[in-house]
């Protein structure tokens, strides 16, 4: 014992050191003893590596009991990161798939979107029939005209539309567009810039200047329910000539209003079919949805027509159907 004691004396008289203990002794500060040194946290300290290596560790290589320890493993430290590069044809094959995937989501987020765009015009037009049905009442059940010459603004022309928003009977004008019927709106008559607009310059339709023409989406049964007085630009008294709610024979049966698709600038939308049936016209009916249209018919229900293009035809289909769908005074 006293002669290990003596050898390890007679190592540090002499500088006698191992190579680890060598670069922990010149890393010591002037003033710190070589055992404090020993335990200084220093990353570079052989000491410290073969505990990162998980390596036997030697405490003090001086002491006459061995001083040795296992240093268990850590799964953080002996962990390597395996770095894979994706080959080209695996690339290939994550992009097709991908596309295919895209492919077969896209259609049904489609379908998706426009089925909420025809709830949404559904719920406009079941609004649009209770403003008619409140406007109705205090009317004594005449509904309102689909356009006439304003006497006080000499001859300006105001819709249906405009008349129950004046009344009070629509407070937002929003619901006279349908978001489905946009595409068909052209240029600085689109369904965008009449949104933006006052509901006073987007429903009213003054004739002194077209750049106010606006378009809406809805139109009314212009025929039989609730057509012009006295003509566009008339500032004179005519003969009423709208429709009593008391009069319409089968009101399940006859539509009130339904989608119009204006293509151009020469139709405002705010109409339901003129004297004829023609599919290209401005103010007809058009498949704003899944090649079909919503209907709001007299007794307030709203519903989907398939093909009313095709149904309604200019030749001599249209005069039975006239009268079936439109002729509120025939009960058919």
């Amino acid at each position: 014992m006293n002669k290990q004691k003596n050898k390890c004396m007679d190592r540090m008289k002499r500088d006698d050191f191992t190579l680890s203990e060598l670069l922990m002794k010149k890393t010591c500060k002037n003033g710190v003893s070589f055992r404090r040194c020993q335990f200084a946290p220093c990353l570079i300290f052989p000491f410290f590596l073969q505990l990162l290596n998980c390596s036997i560790v030697r405490l003090f290589k001086c002491f006459p009991v061995p001083s040795y320890f296992k240093v268990p493993c850590s799964s953080v430290l002996t962990s390597r990161v395996k770095i894979r590069i994706f080959t080209l044809i695996e690339l290939l094959i994550v992009v097709a798939i991908i596309t295919i995937l895209a492919g077969l989501l896209l259609p049904a987020l489609n379908k998706a979107k426009l089925s909420a765009l025809a709830s949404s015009c559904i719920n406009n037009q079941k609004q649009i029939g209770l403003a008619l049905q409140s406007y109705t009442g205090d009317w004594n059940g005449y509904f309102p005209y689909a356009g006439y010459g304003d006497l006080i603004s000499g001859g300006s022309r105001v819709t249906w539309c405009y008349s129950l928003y004046e009344g009070g009977y629509i407070k937002n004008n929003n619901i006279l567009f349908c978001d489905a019927a946009a595409p068909g709106l052209a240029g600085s008559y689109g369904l965008e810039r009449s949104r933006k607009d006052s509901p006073n310059t987007c429903i009213k339709f003054p004739n002194s200047n077209l750049e106010y023409y606006r378009f809406i989406n809805y139109g009314i049964n212009y025929n039989y329910l609730a057509s012009n007085m006295g003509g566009w630009y008339s500032t004179t008294t005519a003969e009423l000539v709208t429709q009593k709610v008391e009069r319409i024979k089968n009101p399940a049966g006859k539509v009130m209003t339904a989608d119009t698709r204006n293509e151009s600038s020469g139709g405002s939308g705010r109409h339901l079919l003129g004297f004829y049936y023609n599919p290209g016209g401005s103010n007809n009916m058009h498949a704003c949805h899944s090649n079909g249209s919503n209907i709001l018919w007299c007794d307030g229900h709203v519903s989907y027509w398939k093909s009313p293009h095709q149904t309604l035809q200019v030749s001599s289909g249209w005069t039975t159907y006239q009268q079936k769908y439109f002729n509120v005074t025939i009960n058919k």
